[in-house]
């Protein structure tokens, strides 16, 4: 398989130190609900590279732009099941350490998800379970225009951790006086796959024969919506509602190009294109139509590489991670 696959994240360390102004009145336990009397310190750091030495095609990519995001929520979920919700801005600057209240108790995971609220508005996140924030989904993209689009995908982040930085359970702890700090390193991949198309369309003599040939009209298929966590979530797939197309509309982008997609992880995304062929100093032109479908479920922060080669009438896919389908008419 040829195709690529590139990390990248969003580091996030939390740094809890945990004061204990705390009253500890004797309170049956079941009487109250707990007090968010201790604080929670948390600290961002952002670690990102660019992707312009993979290849990437255009001029500007910059994909590793902190501010493609504009929110980043966090929630800490108890072991008896609570969810606490804490939020920072775009004006957040890396390595800030900000405050908020907490339970004392054990921290069953942390999750945080990052995200463009300008671009495209309507998250109003608020999960009252771990399988909430699990299930959280981000709203349709279809109103967007490509730069948005684009935009609003690559500023698509999520991860978790149930442990601290020494590997040991989370746990916010009062005990009199007593000064406790808990250190968790908290990775947040990007949640966009990206599909990276590239074509060589080449007239070959056959035979006796001159044949010309020439590729147009790539148009991709993928999700509207996405959800922060697609290996958790306990909902359906959503179906490939959304299209974005390449029209190869000049002499020589029918020839050789390359263009490419972003799409939300999680889903066998394909994407349809036509290959025209014609015997030189003949009328007739044939146009042969093709889907390739991805074999496996595009996995969050790749990229897949599609090398596309046409010589004549012969076509060849080198990816081998497409299944190739092929009719003579669009709508067969």
């Amino acid at each position: 398989m040829d195709g690529r696959i590139m990390k990248w994240g969003l580091m996030l360390l939390l740094c809890i130190p945990f004061w204990t102004a705390c009253n500890n009145d004797d309170v049956p336990e079941a009487a109250i609900e707990p007090q968010k009397d201790c604080e929670v310190s948390v600290s961002i750091r952002l670690n990102a590279k660019s992707l312009r030495a993979m290849g990437d095609p255009g001029e500007e990519v910059d994909e590793f732009d902190s501010q493609y995001w504009t929110r980043i929520d966090i929630f800490l979920v108890y072991s008896w099941g609570q969810v606490l919700q804490y939020t920072l801005d775009k004006d957040y600057k890396s390595g800030e350490m900000r405050k908020f209240t907490a339970f004392a108790g054990v921290v069953k995971a942390v999750y945080a998800v990052a995200y463009n609220d300008e671009v495209l508005v309507g998250h109003n996140f608020a999960p009252y379970s771990e399988q909430d924030i699990l299930n959280l989904q981000t709203p349709s993209i279809t109103s967007l225009d490509a730069a948005d689009e684009k935009k609003y995908l690559l500023s698509l982040f999520s991860g978790m951790t149930d442990k601290t930085k020494e590997g040991q359970p989370i746990e916010v702890v009062k005990e009199g006086t007593t000064e406790t700090v808990s250190y968790t390193h908290l990775g947040l991949d990007r949640l966009a796959a990206k599909v990276d198309v590239q074509w060589d369309a080449q007239d070959a003599y056959e035979g006796d024969k001159y044949v010309e040939a020439k590729m147009s009209d790539i148009t991709f298929r993928g999700t509207s919506q996405g959800y922060f966590f697609p290996g958790e979530k306990a909902v359906a797939e959503p179906a490939l509602d959304h299209e974005a197309a390449y029209r190869m509309n000049s002499p020589i982008s029918e020839r050789n190009g390359r263009a490419y997609f972003y799409t939300f992880s999680g889903a066998k995304n394909y994407f349809n294109f036509v290959v025209k062929h014609r015997v030189a100093e003949t009328p007739d032109e044939k146009e042969t139509f093709y889907t390739a479908t991805f074999a496996n479920a595009l996995e969050r922060s790749s990229w897949h590489k599609v090398n596309l080669t046409v010589s004549g009438t012969t076509f060849e896919e080198t990816t081998k991670e497409l299944n190739l389908t092929q009719k003579t008419a669009a709508n067969n």
